[in-house]
């Protein structure tokens, strides 16, 4: 069985390279247009590469976030093949998977529909049973004695709360929905924002969980909320490298939007790899 999950696994790095790969690195400029969404407005196409019906705010997003998970991927091998702790190597596992998750995800629900979707659908599928497989394999009774040999970072399960939080930004675009009974410019081509759907079903309750059974010094609320804190250390780099690949492609946000959804979740990243380092800490204790 374990070696049948190892095949899987490097099938699912093949496949996470091949999708990042192709959207960073194919940037042919295929066409200039401008199209109407469903909602009747006019949205300006990217044109180029594997994202070219994306609108021109959107395409460039997909981009930037191909480019850190390259990064990722090569970090998740490192780990893989260098790291002697078994039990930090299958937590940081469980952390790395969790970031293809969501990101495969991302893709699999919120991009218009190209040549790469079923290795969306095959990536998405991929990683679901594999970080099912990591977190029912876990020594929850190793980790369960280094709990209770130590004191937990102060200050952490706030910081759990301040991210269950944080993703509440997204309520004000779909209050906005509500009253106006349609979304905002930004939403392009699509119908709808996966992000806010990750992010307040899922996201936030996992937060809300970690705290609880964390508090109460349960192994799980560890491993739970070091997911969360691996995703969210991602998610900063990967918003910066977002914001980048928009300027390169003459696109500029407002000094809202940038402190909103830029600057508030780098900060939020930064004390994120913090906090990481200390539950790491606790785990190889």
């Amino acid at each position: 069985m374990k070696q049948r999950f190892q095949a899987v696994e490097i099938v699912m790095i093949v496949c996470l390279l091949l999708i990042s790969g192709i959207g960073v690195f194919y940037s042919a400029v295929l066409f200039e247009k401008t199209a109407t969404n469903v909602y009747g407005d006019a949205v300006v196409l990217f044109g180029r590469g594997i994202y070219a019906y994306e609108s021109l705010f959107k395409g460039p997003i997909f981009v930037g976030t191909d480019a850190v998970m390259i990064v990722l991927v090569g970090f998740y091998v490192s780990v893989l093949l260098w790291v002697k702790s078994e039990l930090l190597k299958h937590t940081l596992k469980i952390g790395f998977l969790t970031i293809f998750l969501y990101y495969s995800a991302s893709l699999a629900f919120g991009t218009m529909i190209n040549s790469l979707f079923l290795l969306y659908i095959v990536v998405f599928g991929l990683t679901v049973y594999q970080l099912i497989y990591a977190l029912i394999n876990y020594d929850y009774d190793r980790v369960k004695r280094h709990l209770h040999a130590v004191q937990l970072p102060k200050g952490l399960l706030v910081f759990l709360m301040i991210i269950a939080l944080s993703v509440s930004v997204w309520l004000a675009e779909i209050v906005t929905v509500i009253i106006v009974q349609r979304p905002s410019a930004i939403i392009g081509m699509q119908t709808t924002e996966p992000t806010f759907v990750l992010d307040l079903a899922l996201i936030a309750p996992a937060c809300f969980i970690a705290f609880f059974t964390l508090k109460n010094k349960q192994p799980i609320g560890l491993v739970v909320a070091i997911m969360m804190l691996m995703l969210l250390a991602a998610i900063g780099v990967i918003v910066i490298a977002q914001t980048v690949t928009q300027r390169l492609f003459g696109v500029f946000i407002e000094p809202i939007e940038f402190i909103v959804f830029v600057l508030l979740f780098t900060v939020l990243s930064g004390f994120a790899v913090y906090y990481l380092k200390r539950c790491l800490a606790i785990i190889i204790a």
